[in-house]
């Protein structure tokens, strides 16, 4: 059985713990949590998990996950330097760190991989891509990591120089789905639905039209067309979509996010 220890109780870190309590993934006497803002760890002492400072988690755990934001990374990689060895492993979560940063602090011989999860995870239907490992890394434990973020949504596993583009698309996704949804509520209103109808049509018909698409397997285009008839009202809403280079411009915000992610790694490493 696994220890687990998780640095950070916000929202991300905070998920993944409920996850695996939820999920019976491992007993809540192996989970090891830490926050500087205790009262965040009050809810999960209460289900039996417990709180240590790192200089006493570090001798127990075999599995490490930093949830903390990318400005705090350092000072918690600072708190476990010369603490752990190499049969402990280390995930980050945090966007722009990477594994060789990690390592010029913690020392070369500690195992880390990045997983870069989106906040649909909150809902359990999160996109988590992790990084494939560059060096030798205990094959259990790895599978144990994914087992953790498979329990909040799916998984891929991409080299870890992929993980800009992941946070310029599934990262940063969410905003311009939510963006969409604005849309299709506002347009519900001026046609003369209320707002709560509208809202509520407008969220199932992206969650419907998702759940399709992902269980299908069909061509996107092919889906567009099953519901675009010709002569049909759906063709006239998307020539307004296509006049206005809808499709570009979501493409344009995804490698923006990426210039941007990109930028934010070199600064911050």
């Amino acid at each position: 059985m696994y220890k687990v220890g998780v640095i950070g109780l916000g929202k991300m870190g905070g998920a993944l713990v409920r996850a695996i309590l939820d999920k019976n993934l491992i007993s809540p006497e192996n989970i090891l949590i830490f926050e500087k803002i205790k009262e965040k760890a009050y809810p999960f002492e209460k289900r039996g998990v417990r709180f240590l400072p790192p200089d006493q988690m570090s001798r127990k755990l075999d599995i490490l996950i930093i949830a903390v934001e990318p400005k705090n990374v350092k000072e918690v990689l600072e708190s476990f330097r010369g603490k752990l060895n190499s049969s402990q492993i280390v995930i980050s979560i945090a966007a722009g760190i990477t594994t060789s940063f990690i390592s010029r602090i913690l020392g070369n011989s500690i195992p880390v991989l990045r997983v870069m999860p989106n906040s649909a995870i909150l809902a359990g239907e999160g996109m988590c891509v992790i990084s494939t490992p560059d060096r030798e890394v205990d094959e259990g434990k790895v599978s144990f990591v994914k087992k953790i973020f498979k329990s909040v949504g799916d998984i891929v596993e991409l080299p870890e120089e992929s993980l800009d583009a992941v946070t310029g698309l599934s990262g940063s996704g969410p905003a311009y789905v939510y963006l969409m949804i604005q849309g299709l509520i506002k347009g519900g209103k001026m046609a003369g639905l209320t707002e709560d109808v509208s809202r509520r049509l407008a969220t199932q018909t992206v969650l419907g039209a998702a759940k399709l698409l992902k269980e299908s397997k069909r061509e996107i285009n092919d889906l567009i067309s099953s519901i675009a008839t010709p002569g049909g009202t759906t063709v006239e809403g998307l020539k307004v979509l296509r006049e206005g280079n809808f499709v570009d411009l979501i493409a344009r915000a995804v490698m923006k996010a990426t210039q941007r992610a990109r930028q934010i790694r070199k600064e911050i490493n």
